[in-house]
């Protein structure tokens, strides 16, 4: 990746906001759970992250900005971990796709110049001391979803979603079409290579 792209998208995620913070608040003594970032590699440079990016309100690092940091996107991510407070807390999490020298799929998701689109948003949980949280998701062209659960699965929380149901519709529109005319196509090649006999009359 560029470093003017990396530039541009660490620039993106300080507008607006602080610098990264503790997730554990000064003063608090209390039991500990962990919750950690995850990431999909859809290909050489394509990666899918999903992140916790605030706890409480308070801005925490994120595995995308440090990998970003470090300047090298497309060989050796970095996944984060941290240890937070177990009780009652609202976690903004984060969904986010980057493409090296590409853009955003999504221009109505799009939310600058550089080579992502992002779902983000809040969710209220309770988590469980000494319990091991991981945040995970998913992201096409029609759905993107973010949520946490645990690493046994016994756990998930109320997902953080979005659908674009009219571009799946027209896309499965066009599929069909398509299909249809191969069929079109296939029956008309039989037909070519095995026409039907003369009638006796002819």
């Amino acid at each position: 990746m560029s470093k003017q792209l990396i530039a541009l998208f660490l620039a993106f995620l300080l507008v607006g906001c602080t610098s990264p913070s503790q997730p554990i608040p000064a003063g608090y003594h209390g039991p500990l759970a962990k919750i950690a970032d995850s990431m999909v590699r859809l290909s050489p440079k394509t990666l899918n992250f999903y992140e916790i990016v605030k706890v409480d309100g308070r801005p925490v690092a994120s595995s995308s900005e440090a990998t970003l940091e470090k300047g090298s996107f497309t060989f050796t991510p970095t996944l984060l971990q941290r240890n937070v407070p177990a009780q009652k807390c609202v976690l903004t999490l984060r969904a986010t796709q980057f493409r090296e020298r590409y853009g955003s799929d999504h221009d109505d998701k799009k939310t600058g110049d550089g080579p992502m689109y992002v779902l983000e948003g809040e969710i209220t949980v309770i988590l469980d001391p000494n319990e091991e949280y991981v945040v995970t998701g998913f992201i096409s062209h029609f759905d993107q979803s973010v949520f946490l659960q645990s690493r046994d699965r016994s756990f998930r929380s109320a997902k953080i979603e979005w659908h674009d149901a009219t571009a799946r519709k027209d896309r499965e529109k066009r599929e069909e079409d398509q299909l249809e005319r191969a069929k079109r196509e296939i029956e008309r090649i039989k037909k070519e290579a095995h026409p039907l006999p003369p009638t006796e009359h002819e």
